[in-house]
């Protein structure tokens, strides 16, 4: 399983089929807006949820171990030492951990260049979930006419409302509650203390 495509996303949020947009302006639309729930998402968690490939550059290393910026590890499948790869023997020594450690026996000294695959093989459901009500808020929103940004309002029969907006830190990274509730059952990956 994937992040859901544009096709996908119309299939099960009708609505989407109701917005006043050209064909293809609603298709880019949707595909930007799950690009930038990729980021939120994984950039939250600390994983990325499909397979993706990653470069770390550690310049001037001087351990014997290194911290990827991705864990998940699933392959490393190039190092360079001072622009000089590492032959098959060499990268046999190396232990990889998949919350994304690199030890090896004789240490890393100099600049260090790291390509390699993470993610998880599968796409959680609650991904896929969140996924699709970020797009579905996020295109009425960009397409209705109603404030944006608004923090609190009152209605003409005098009941006060107040948006949910985006805070990392109070644990909502989007600020749409539904999404935000999904994203939060999902573990998270990144390893304390460090990004």
């Amino acid at each position: 399983m994937a992040y859901p495509t544009a096709s996908d996303i119309r299939a099960k949020v009708p609505v989407l089929d109701k917005v006043p947009l050209d064909e293809d302006v609603l298709v880019d639309l949707i595909e930007e807006l799950v690009a930038e729930f990729q980021g939120i998402a994984e950039e939250y968690r600390g994983v990325a949820y499909v397979p993706r490939t990653a470069t770390d550059v550690f310049p001037r290393a001087s351990t014997d171990a290194l911290l990827l910026t991705w864990p998940q590890v699933t392959a490393v499948t190039g190092v360079t030492v001072d622009g000089t790869s590492l032959t098959v023997d060499e990268l046999a020594d190396v232990t990889t951990e998949t919350w994304g450690r690199l030890y090896r026996p004789v240490g890393w000294h100099g600049d260090i260049t790291v390509t390699y695959t993470h993610g998880l093989a599968e796409t959680p459901p609650a991904v896929t979930r969140a996924c699709r009500e970020f797009v579905r808020a996020k295109v009425l929103e960009q397409t209705g006419n109603g404030p944006r940004n608004v923090t609190s309002y009152q209605d003409d029969s005098g009941w006060s409302y107040r948006e949910s907006t985006p805070d990392w830190a109070a644990g909502r990274p989007t600020g749409l509650q539904v999404v935000d509730a999904a994203l939060n059952s999902l573990p998270d990956h990144r390893v304390p203390g460090v990004g």
